[in-house]
């Protein structure tokens, strides 16, 4: 063993000052509506029976529980039946809506659900 000697005392080696991380301010979550269901843009061109007369116009988003037609104007109250039709001549889709409300650029309306016999 070795025996140390006064003034030889070692220091150990500085080591460079540690930078912390920025702490951010978190943005508020989002709200999320789970009752309602994910919506997909689109321009689907439509045929809309409502009240005995015919219109067209687009489907401009849709979704499982409803769509908003773009392109025509229904003034009808809430509740008022109304058939939509899209898709090919040959394999038409038929949709069995309500009335929901009147927007600016159309109307919104939620799917019907079909019974089973």
């Amino acid at each position: 063993m070795r025996k140390k000697t006064k003034g030889s005392v070692s220091k150990p080696a500085a080591r460079p000052a540690r930078k912390r991380p920025e702490i951010r301010k978190r943005k508020p979550a989002k709200k999320i509506d789970l009752t309602a269901a994910p919506r997909c843009r689109s321009r689907i061109p439509v045929e809309i029976e409502a009240g005995g007369r015919r219109e067209r116009g687009a489907i401009a988003d849709m979704s499982a529980s409803g769509a908003r037609i773009v392109g025509v104007q229904l003034d009808l109250p809430p509740g008022t039946p109304i058939s939509i039709r899209y898709g090919s001549a040959t394999a038409p889709i038929l949709l069995s809506t309500e009335m929901v409300r009147s927007t600016a650029d159309g109307f919104a309306v939620k799917m019907l659900n079909r019974r089973r016999k």
